[in-house]
């Protein structure tokens, strides 16, 4: 199996562990769903999969799976961002995965999005992941705030100034 083919298998696997975690199918499937993801933290392809879920490019996605995912990836990079604990065991996230989330999290899409339970969440995991290893962070999102163009509504620079403060917080 190449590897698109079972990035495409752990995404649908992760989305429909997601569906039973938010009780789509009932809430007897929420406990077991729960640990299932947990288990993901250290499969390759995890961090990837929770961002699509994120871009909305699941037909059947609701807010609360939105939700949920933006939790998982906090929890990821809380967990596996680096080897703090310096056990063998402890899974570190790959460069790729790493940058492929600064990259989402700095992106169109998560500056637009619509509820505010996940964008709120958003902001906060930008937060940590610039506390933990991202310095050029404050430079990007003040040059994202002199980019705007005045045709753009005013709640991009109002969701840059929100991430900046969570940002700058001690």
């Amino acid at each position: 199996m190449d590897i698109e083919a079972w990035m495409n298998l752990v995404k649908v696997d992760v989305f429909k562990t997601l569906e039973r975690a938010v009780g789509v199918h009932g809430s007897a499937e929420v406990p077991a769903a729960m640990q299932q993801l947990e288990g993901y933290y250290k499969i390759e392809g995890f961090v990837e999969a929770l961002i699509t879920v994120l871009r909305g490019e699941c037909s059947t996605l609701n807010s609360d799976m939105s939700l949920m995912a933006i939790i998982c990836l906090k929890n990821v990079v809380k967990r596996s961002w680096t080897n703090r604990g310096g056990g063998d065991d402890t899974h570190v996230l790959i460069a790729q995965d790493k940058n492929g989330l600064k990259e989402y999290l700095l992106g169109y899409e998560s500056f637009h999005i619509e509820n505010e339970k996940v964008w709120l969440q958003v902001v906060s995991l930008v937060a940590i992941v610039a506390r933990l290893d991202w310095p050029e962070v404050v430079p990007r999102l003040l040059q994202m705030r002199e980019n705007i163009r005045k045709d753009e509504e005013l709640r991009t620079e109002t969701r840059i100034l929100c991430v900046l403060a969570h940002v700058l917080e001690v």
